[in-house]
């Protein structure tokens, strides 16, 4: 359901996609949240969430529970929203390799990350409405920051697929590459970025700034700058501007 391979600064999260061709059972949800849980506490400075074979993820395996009543319903999509919530508290960037179709859920747990780089065959789509339902595991959040208010609410009461290169020029990917390129593209991307508290700091800047006014963004990196700074003061000895005067 889930593999984990470290490779050199990147720590690659693939989804294993059910043999019926379904939606990842909630054992593979599981397994990813406390995946996602560990990764600050890990040496990789980046966590990609990819699928295999071609695929990346349909959504989510809520038929039996469904069947069962509210209260199991309500157990079973809890499971999905502990693991976008985990992955929305990782403080190292994160980036989805998107080979395939990121539907429903998956497109939640695509959009959750930093970055979204997708190949030409990649998809995406919410389609909760097609089948009687309301979107799920953060989309209603995540989908009208991406593209937009007015988008965002024909995507998801359409129930339309977007294909790759209308996926980048409308801001759910930053790029669309061959599926060969995928993993190269990714690497790259992984080796651009910084690592360290700053990440995190500019995450939650980013994050936090729609809900913030603009004299209380300046206040939180002026706090969050000054602790940088202070980090990085270099002790007696060590030189700086007035060494050697």
């Amino acid at each position: 359901m889930l593999r984990t391979v470290d490779e050199e600064d990147i720590r690659w999260l693939e989804l294993d996609s059910p043999p019926d061709g379904g939606g990842l059972r909630r054992e593979g949800w599981r397994r990813l949240a406390a995946a996602l849980r560990e990764i600050d506490n890990a040496p990789p400075r980046v966590a990609v969430i990819t699928g295999s074979d071609g695929a990346f993820c349909i959504g989510a395996d809520h038929e039996q529970a469904g069947r069962e009543g509210v209260a199991a319903a309500h157990a079973s999509v809890k499971v999905v929203a502990d693991a976008v919530v985990a992955l929305s508290r990782v403080s190292k960037p994160t980036i989805a390799a998107v080979d395939g179709e990121a539907f429903d859920e998956g497109m939640s747990l695509a959009l959750g990350c930093d970055f979204v780089v997708a190949s030409t065959r990649a998809r995406f789509a919410s389609t909760f409405v097609r089948r009687g339902l309301s979107d799920a595991a953060g989309g209603s959040w995540l989908l009208p920051r991406m593209v937009g208010l007015q988008r965002a609410r024909e995507l998801a009461l359409t129930g339309r697929v977007v294909e790759a290169a209308e996926a980048v020029e409308i801001g759910l990917a930053i790029a669309a590459v061959d599926p060969a390129e995928l993993r190269p593209t990714v690497r790259q991307l992984a080796n651009g970025l910084g690592s360290g508290p700053a990440q995190a700091f500019t995450k939650t800047e980013l994050a936090r700034a729609e809900t913030l006014t603009f004299e209380e963004s300046v206040a939180l990196e002026s706090v969050n700058q000054a602790i940088l700074m202070s980090a990085h003061r270099p002790s007696p000895g060590e030189g700086g501007a007035d060494a050697g005067s």
